[in-house]
């Protein structure tokens, strides 16, 4: 629930993103056209440059997050190991993990696949 949550959140703020980067890119152009207050119009642009990198910036730590702890539950449940603790469970019967009590899927092994050894 907390991934979604987190990817939801992320979107928003890099749709919020190109958002303010619209907006800094047609003050800037505003300030570049004479009849306008250049330096109003430019510094309207410089703030909403700073929010859309802040936005931006703000938004990938939670994706980025995600993609580490997928990478890293992968990588533990290649090795045989459990996705949440990180216990040794290659020679273990229970579907069941000792250390944390997390339930561990069953996926075909080289004798499930292949037959005896």
């Amino acid at each position: 629930m907390w991934d979604v949550l987190a990817v939801t959140l992320s979107f928003a703020l890099l749709a919020l993103t190109l958002f303010l980067f619209k907006k800094a890119s047609y003050c800037a152009w505003l300030a570049s056209h004479p009849g306008y207050d250049d330096a109003t119009w430019a510094d309207r642009a410089i703030l909403y440059l700073v929010g859309a990198l802040s936005a931006l910036a703000i938004a990938v730590v939670p994706l980025i997050r995600l993609a580490l702890r997928s990478a890293r539950r992968r990588r533990r449940r290649d090795h045989g190991l459990c996705e949440n603790c990180a216990y040794d469970l290659r020679m273990l019967a229970s579907p069941r993990c000792p250390e944390c009590g997390a339930t561990i899927e069953a996926k075909p092994g080289k004798e499930d696949a292949n037959g005896p050894l």
